[in-house]
């Protein structure tokens, strides 16, 4: 698809014998920028429901247990990085409905530290149910919990590397395209 600039399309005109510009798509009728934002859309939302489904678990783990003691494993460290998650993700829909180049840029280094982070999480939680596991026997409280907490951060770990590799190509996208990307949909 050929990428329109201001100075092109007054090139075009004038060799037309138009003194009309001839305004370039705006982002909304590009197809690429388009598919890249609405599948961004769909995976930031899909993490971010997990992520919601995880924030319940935690709650009902506090709910449940008697004391501190009690706890599931690090669910103070996974309430946490729910906590940031969320507002990550947050943040990510607001520069994606926006087109903002600059934040899908921060978005996407975020992303990286949001991966690293969750996964760093997961292997303490993973190696602390393995202990508890083992002193306390199978049926120790909050482990099933931690378990399924494991298992949808392994499912949004993978999903973060493509809400990554596609921020980044919507932020090339509206890179290519020159635009103000303070253009509203």
């Amino acid at each position: 698809m050929e990428m329109y600039s201001k100075g092109l399309a007054d090139n075009a005109a004038m060799l037309r014998g138009s003194n009309i510009p001839i305004e370039p798509p705006s982002l909304k009728e590009n197809p690429d920028v388009n598919q890249s934002r609405k599948l961004l859309f769909a995976l930031i939302g899909i993490d971010l429901i997990l992520f919601l489904i995880n924030f319940l678990f935690i709650i009902h783990s506090y709910a449940a247990s008697e004391s501190l003691e009690s706890q599931s494993p690090n669910s103070s460290s996974q309430l946490f990085l729910i906590i940031v998650s969320l507002i990550y993700y947050g943040f990510g829909l607001l520069v994606t409905h926006r087109y903002y180049q600059t934040g899908l840029l921060f978005f996407t280094l975020l992303g990286v530290v949001v991966f690293v982070l969750t996964d760093v999480t997961v292997v303490m939680l993973l190696i602390r149910i393995i202990h508890t596991a083992n002193h306390v026997g199978f049926v120790a409280a909050g482990l099933i919990v931690a378990i399924i907490f494991v298992a949808i951060c392994a499912i949004t770990s993978a999903l973060q590397i493509f809400i990554i590799i596609y921020a980044f190509k919507l932020h090339r996208l509206l890179e290519k395209n020159k635009r103000l990307t303070i253009e509203q949909i």
